[in-house]
């Protein structure tokens, strides 16, 4: 297998205009990118160079985000809007310099918000590209077309036969079929990220019985979002029973809807409470579509008229497979009246959009970027290991990825991390108390000592014992004092030390107390057995011996 990097740095271009979508996609990527390291054992740093002003979202997900105030900022403050591209050309090709990533992701545009990528691609590693379909005509202008090219992988987050148009164009870019990928559509959250309906409704102030109306404005900077909402409350406001959840988004400044029956979302994470809704309102941007999709909401759609994003062609493509349904300003109200009173209907609306977006692809898009760093078998293990059940299993059990794979490898007494095998080592970290990182010190003390036929049932013995819980630490120093006896029974060593823990707790002693008691093999005659770490330990642990 190829060598494993010891670290690697990524660093996500996520430049917005009005919404949040790049971002949000990034955020999503760059999850999946922070997993796989872990299980590979490698050191990752992840960054942010970022517009949104919806920059906050990086910190709610630990990554570390370089913030220039977006082009609505400059507009609205009356910047020199020369002065301003001026200078974030600069700041921009500065930060890659100084961060020299090993892979550089960049969403959508591949010569940058401002032209300063060209300059500046030279100076990072590998380069990707996030190419969520835009419009021809757009496509098409030089500025795009000249830096396609240059990227080491151009991921395409929808599926081939959704845009059969496309292949055909990357290659008369110059850009070979084997550097593109398209992975399918993205969101942020996986299934094991969101909330019941109960949890979600109970987080949003819902009372029992009430129907939820989901009208959202996407990233909120579109100028149109409060007539928006007006429409949709003029339309079911005032319907007993209903209520309505107003998705502002992070870049929204309009007057806040609060009041009996309403619930005003500002919050980074709607999508995780999406299990609560009924019925959703929207426009059709990139993020908000499919992660309506992907919960299973009903939905009305309504598209804007986008300079790059075709968000009709977006929309009419779902509403063919019943997926959602379109709708307008005008019939917004009895589309919303309608839809509400016929269950039977939203089942089947439900139904369809899961079957279309049945899959978050987050996680395909960061496996092909990694397939430019990282060794493809470890990949492959990767892939099959950080499934839907390891990943929360390992959350919820309050550990990292990186120390569960380290234990499973601890266990197998391997170091191929591309052929470790995690359900033992998740089953023992979920049986006990001690912490991964604690065990795989104990594992590998064991297997310096004696002779380990089963080493999970060893930590059984040493960790079952209430004279040994809790005192991780002085277990391996206890250890580590010990003389390596590889031809010993390892059973009889636990069973030694489960005893001499005992008896040195009953003389008011703990695990460190007793490591620094043991002899040195000149005071400690072996016993019938012919062990030395027997004796220690029985000499250590005896009334006179603390």
């Amino acid at each position: 297998m190829s060598e494993i990097p010891r670290r690697l740095s990524f660093l996500s271009y996520a430049v917005n205009g009005a919404g949040v979508g790049h971002l949000v996609r990034q955020v999503a990527i760059q999850r999946w990118l922070k997993r796989f390291c872990a299980f590979a054992g490698t050191r990752s740093a992840h960054w942010f160079l970022t517009t949104s002003e919806a920059d906050t979202l990086c910190f709610h997900e630990g990554f570390g985000a370089f913030k220039l105030p977006s082009k609505t900022i400059v507009d609205d403050a009356g910047l020199d809007k020369g002065a301003y591209l001026a200078m974030a050309k600069q700041w921009v090709w500065n930060s890659l310099t100084l961060l020299r990533p090993d892979v550089l992701i960049t969403d959508t545009f591949p010569n940058g918000s401002f032209h300063e990528l060209g300059n500046a691609l030279d100076v990072v590693g590998k380069k990707a590209l996030v190419l969520r379909p835009v419009k021809q005509p757009f496509a098409r202008r030089g500025a795009f077309q000249g830096l396609v090219q240059l990227y080491d992988r151009v991921i395409v987050p929808e599926h081939e036969e959704d845009e059969p148009e496309l292949p055909e164009f990357l290659a008369e870019l110059g850009l070979p079929s084997s550097r593109v990928a398209f992975t399918g559509p993205l969101v942020r959250s996986d299934r094991f990220d969101t909330f019941t309906s109960a949890e979600a409704r109970k987080r949003l102030g819902i009372a029992a019985g009430d129907q939820v109306v989901l009208v959202t404005g996407g990233g909120g900077g579109d100028g149109s979002v409060d007539a928006f909402f007006d429409e949709v409350e003029a339309a079911v406001g005032g319907q007993p029973g209903v209520h309505i959840v107003f998705a502002a988004g992070p870049l929204f400044r309009g007057a806040p809807r609060h009041g009996p029956r309403r619930t005003f979302f500002v919050g980074h994470d709607l999508a995780e409470h999406l299990a609560a809704v009924d019925v959703a309102v929207c426009a059709a941007g990139f993020n908000t579509i499919h992660e309506l999709l992907f919960a299973g909401v009903p939905t009305l759609v309504i598209p804007q008229s986008k300079i790059a994003d075709d968000q009709r062609a977006r929309a009419e493509r779902y509403a063919r497979r019943g997926a959602l349904r379109l709708s307008t300003v005008v019939d917004v109200k009895a589309d919303l009246t309608a839809l509400l009173h016929d269950a039977p209907a939203r089942a089947v609306l439900s139904a369809l959009a899961r079957t279309a977006m049945p899959k978050n692809h987050a996680r395909d898009a960061a496996r092909e970027i990694l397939s430019l760093v990282l060794p493809p078998s470890l990949l492959k293990a990767a892939d099959a290991a950080l499934d839907d059940l390891f990943v929360p299993a390992v959350r919820d059990a309050g550990e990292s990825i990186g120390d569960v794979v380290d234990l499973a490898l601890a266990l197998q007494g391997k170091e191929d991390r591309a052929a470790v095998d995690v359900a033992a080592a998740l089953a023992l970290v979920r049986s006990t108390t001690t912490p991964a990182l604690a065990l795989t010190r104990v594992i590998e003390q064991l297997r310096k000592k004696v002779r380990v036929d089963d080493v999970a049932d060893l930590c059984s013995i040493l960790l079952g014992s209430s004279a040994i819980e809790g005192q991780h630490a002085g277990l391996v120093a206890l250890l580590q004092t010990l003389a390596p006896e590889r031809g010993s029974d390892g059973r009889v060593l636990a069973a030694a030390i489960v005893q001499a823990a005992e008896r040195a707790a009953s003389a008011g002693t703990d695990l460190m107390g007793l490591a620094r008691a043991l002899p040195g093999t000149h005071r400690a005659a072996p016993i019938d057995n012919g062990s030395l770490n027997l004796a220690r330990l029985k000499a250590a642990s005896s009334s006179g011996g603390i």
